[in-house]
């Protein structure tokens, strides 16, 4: 079978139901290029998840080609999804494009139009990012950084070492620490597609959706599927009174 030319990676620790949710959205969106055209590796390095529950999970994704690993590997909760990337080389590395985000990252169909067109835009970045703002709350964000939660890379425009050597110690900022490897160790290209606000986990303006309340996910999950419903019916009804139709009379279909 044909591989893609992207692949969709998403690492996570203590998700769960969070997985089944993500997997629903990303079915609001097939024929984005970044499902239509991506593969997916689901990464959890906590042993305590039932692999089983993380195999049902996967299934909810609308990719062709699925894969999951689950390890017990992990440095830590700051360094924990770096290391996952390094380690994951094997996979990933076999791609043009990845998409890196974790299970409670939702992409909103807004999302992959805006990313979509970074993509092709911006063909010689080696990385896509987003910046978080200043916040008077979170003063860490008040120093360069780039989000952790969701970010592109290009393998073949990174060494082969780009994610194993990222100096990563404990308690130091994971935000801080990737925007000081992209811009001062491996100096590549790279794209800053927004700026971000730390703590309120709203839609951004890139349409990306941070979101750790499974009820919110869910409503809007309803709400979404609805709009999609009225849009399907609406098309049709455009189509039946088109002239060539043989008919001038408006026939009401509905796919609900």
């Amino acid at each position: 079978e044909r591989r893609a030319e992207m692949l969709t990676f998403i690492q996570g620790h203590r998700h769960l139901n969070e997985y089944a949710l993500q997997g629903e959205i990303f079915s609001l969106s097939t024929t984005s290029m970044l499902v239509a055209n991506s593969d997916l590796l689901i990464y959890n390095n906590n042993p305590r998840r039932p692999w089983q529950q993380l195999l049902r999970a996967l299934q909810s994704y609308p990719h062709r080609c699925k894969r999951l690993v689950h390890t017990s590997i992990n440095v830590g909760k700051n360094c924990g999804h770096f290391q996952a990337i390094a380690q994951a080389r094997q996979w990933w590395g076999l791609y043009q494009l990845v998409m890196f985000l974790h299970p409670d990252v939702m992409l909103t169909p807004q999302a992959h139009v805006a990313l979509s067109h970074e993509i092709q835009n911006h063909p010689t970045s080696a990385f896509y990012v987003t910046t978080i703002a200043k916040h008077e709350k979170y003063k860490s964000f008040n120093l360069p950084n780039f989000a952790t939660d969701f970010l592109l890379f290009r393998p073949p425009m990174l060494p082969v070492t780009a994610w194993s050597n990222m100096a990563c110690k404990g308690a130091a900022v994971p935000e801080l620490m990737i925007e000081r490897h992209i811009t001062r160790d491996l100096k590549l290209p790279h794209r800053v597609m927004a700026i971000r606000h730390a703590g309120d986990r709203d839609i951004d303006t890139l349409g990306i959706w941070h979101c750790e309340r499974i009820a919110a996910i869910k409503q809007y999950l309803v709400q979404l599927r609805t709009l999609q419903k009225q849009q399907q019916v609406l098309h049709v009804i455009n189509i039946s009174r088109a002239p060539d139709c043989g008919s001038h009379k408006l026939k009401r279909h509905s796919s609900m």
